[in-house]
């Protein structure tokens, strides 16, 4: 996107990594508020609502489990679980065993996943301005 600037057309600043991560926040808050008002299975999307989850908790440098994740997406454990393979074979996330204790492995996102996610959340900024 374009702006004017002294009558001369310059490029749109770059959005800030707390625009990008509001921008997560709000597409997620949507998507419950959506929920909310319609059956899930209309919109059920939990690849897409789990990549949110993980982008916006990795900013909050927190570690989430397989089970939370899972939790935070309203989803079944054994779709779900197809579905991180399926996001792990498009190299979009990562998980990591940790049988100490028997909690669940953790997961994140990977240098791709973060930034495809980024710039999908900076080309919907984008639409905004």
């Amino acid at each position: 996107m374009q702006l004017e600037q002294n009558g001369q057309d310059v490029a749109a600043q770059p959005p800030t990594k707390d625009q990008l991560l509001r921008q997560a926040q709000l597409l997620r808050l949507y998507r419950q508020k959506r929920t909310e008002t319609f059956d899930r299975g209309l919109f059920d999307e939990v690849a897409w609502d789990a990549l949110l989850a993980l982008y916006v908790h990795e900013k909050a440098e927190l570690r989430v489990t397989v089970t939370r994740l899972a939790a935070l997406v309203g989803a079944k454990a054994a779709p779900f679980v197809r579905w991180l393979h399926y996001l792990e074979n498009l190299g979009l996330i990562i998980r990591q065993t940790h049988i100490v204790g028997g909690h669940s492995g953790s997961v994140g996102l990977t240098p791709k996943g973060r930034a495809d996610l980024e710039h999908y959340l900076a080309e919907t900024l984008a639409l905004i301005d």
